[in-house]
Formats: structure tokens, C-alpha cells, sequence
């Protein structure tokens, strides 16, 4: 299974909550979850110096893929597995597996939260089911 989280990078960038969104991005991937991470911004909303010294800064500490891109679209092969967006900024593809809204922008870590439950519960291993019969040994139903 492809898992894939999507947050607006607008909205923890240069904020004070920022390293929190990265440290709990880490704690994710070190639970054993293996996803892949989109960032988008809308164009002119983020300094492209803000966004190299981004990735300069999390490079190392971002051991997964992850995409950075201008705009929120998505194209017709795209697929979001969880998406973390704005109340003001709700996509209405459908093409989004979960999506988690937040009113404010530190929502983004009760978000990410949300996606570690889930993707946590979605990719560990099941128990597994036993076949329910009602043919064994002792039954009658074959007799005339």
C-alpha cells in the first residue's frame, strides 16, 4: 500500500511550531511507517529563500521521499492517501483517501497525529481470520 501524507508548507514554515511538524514527522517514519510526504505552497505566499533553507536545514532529518511543489492541484494521476489541509483550502477531489481540516495553522500537528493512528493501524500487521465452516465432520447436511 502507497502511503502518502500532503500538508501546506505555508503553514509551518518559519513558524514557531515548525521543528515540532519535522520531529513528529521522524517519529512517524521511526514507527516503522514507510510514506512518501508532499509539501505545497501557493505561488508567492513563501520566499524561495525561506524554502532553500528548508531543505537545507531537513535534508538529513527527512529519510523519506518528499516533493515540494507550487499549487495545490492535483493531477490525474495523483492520488493523496492523507491529506492535511486548511478549512479554507478543502480540496474536494476525490482523490483523497483521508483528509484531516484544521481551523488554525498549528493544527497541522493534531493532523499529523491523526495520520500516525491511522497509518499506524492501516500498515501493522493483522491477526489472522479463521475460516468460519459450517461443513465439518459431524454435520448432516450432504445426507439424503
Amino acid at each position: 500500500m502507497k502511503v502518502n501524507v500532503r500538508m501546506n508548507l505555508s503553514h509551518f514554515l518559519n513558524k514557531k511550531f515548525e521543528e515540532q511538524v519535522i520531529n513528529k514527522l521522524e517519529k512517524i517514519h521511526k514507527d516503522s511507517i514507510k510514506y512518501y510526504l508532499t509539501l505545497w505552497y501557493e505561488d508567492g505566499s513563501v520566499k524561495s529563500d525561506d524554502v532553500k533553507r528548508f531543505i537545507l536545514d531537513y535534508e538529513k532529518r527527512l529519510h523519506f521521499k518528499t516533493n515540494i511543489k507550487v499549487g495545490d492541484d492535483l493531477g490525474p494521476n495523483d492520488f493523496v492517501w492523507f491529506d492535511i489541509i486548511d478549512a479554507g483550502n478543502v480540496n474536494k477531489t476525490n482523490r483523497v483517501r483521508f483528509q484531516y481540516t484544521y481551523n488554525k495553522e498549528d493544527g497541522i500537528l493534531d493532523g499529523l497525529n491523526e495520520y500516525h493512528k491511522c497509518a499506524k493501524f492501516c500498515t501493522s500487521e493483522k491477526p489472522p481470520k479463521r475460516q468460519k465452516r459450517n461443513d465439518n465432520e459431524s454435520s448432516d447436511y450432504r445426507k439424503p
